[in-house]
């Protein structure tokens, strides 16, 4: 079920964490409301305001396609084929203040990162509306300045040079590398999704990790759950993801519940019944 970002109150950081089932960027909560207060109070405008600046309607919040990564929190939807874009969040048991920001399309499962941080997804999003919407220039840098962002006139111009859609649809893609952070003892490791997996050190089996382009699904999934017996869950996670086909119920996706458990994931466990 979507929801909308703006109901009938100011947003807060207690309220959006409801709703989200899990803290949302602190940086992302005071633009949305400084986005409420220079609408007036009126949340039809204010959520059209957040349309214009982001190109994201907010009624697409938590937006969940059978095939979304469980780790992505979408803020909204593009309105095109199922797009969705949210912050992504590996680590729900230990929340942070800032996370990395992707773009998914359910038709082909693509997801593209964005953004390392909060910052640069609305200085990039905002500064793309900028020579793009003239007439709300002046509302636009209201809202840039109130939650201090410098927004970069010649990046807007660039892309609608481009005459793409939107800013992450330019052309060659406006796409930094993306690696969450890492706290002190932890690891992450990449995978073929995109999304990869944050966990602590001693979570990853001490073999390192598995080259499973290598290995036939069955002999993969095997390896997933005797990584979950011996205790090292990242690992049984990094294996059943990569062989997840959308079925909670299948063999990967009991592996990929049982792995989130186990890291003390249960919010992202309970997304993939959703």
């Amino acid at each position: 079920m979507t929801t909308n970002l703006f109901q009938s109150a100011r947003p807060d950081e207690a309220t959006l964490t409801a709703a989200f089932g899990t803290r949302p960027p602190t940086l992302f909560t005071r633009f949305l409301q400084a986005i409420f207060d220079h609408s007036a109070g009126d949340p039809k405008e204010a959520s059209d305001c957040f349309e214009r600046l982001t190109g994201l309607r907010s009624s697409g919040m938590n937006t969940l396609y059978d095939n979304t990564p469980r780790e992505l929190f979408a803020i909204g939807n593009t309105g095109g084929d199922g797009e969705h874009a949210g912050f992504l969040v590996h680590a729900p048991e230990r929340p942070a203040d800032d996370y990395p920001w992707a773009l998914f399309a359910p038709p082909g499962a693509e997801l593209d990162l964005l953004a390392p941080d909060t910052a640069t997804f609305l200085r990039q999003a905002m500064s793309y509306r900028l020579p793009n919407d003239p007439k709300d220039s002046e509302k636009i840098l209201a809202i840039a300045t109130a939650v201090g962002i410098q927004l970069d006139p010649d990046f807007g111009r660039t892309l609608a040079y481009l005459g793409q859609r939107q800013w992450w649809k330019a052309t060659p893609p406006i796409k930094p590398e993306v690696v969450p952070s890492v706290p002190e003892d932890w690891l992450y490791e990449p995978a073929p999704d995109g999304v990869g997996v944050l966990a602590p050190a001693k979570a990853f089996s001490p073999e390192g990790p598995i080259d499973l382009q290598a290995r036939a699904p069955s002999e993969s999934i095997l390896i997933a759950q005797g990584a979950l017996d011996d205790g090292f869950p990242a690992t049984a996670l990094l294996a059943a993801r990569s062989l997840y086909d959308d079925d909670p119920d299948s063999r990967a996706g009991q592996c990929m519940k049982r792995a989130y458990r186990a890291l003390g994931r249960d919010l992202l466990a309970a997304r993939m019944d959703s």
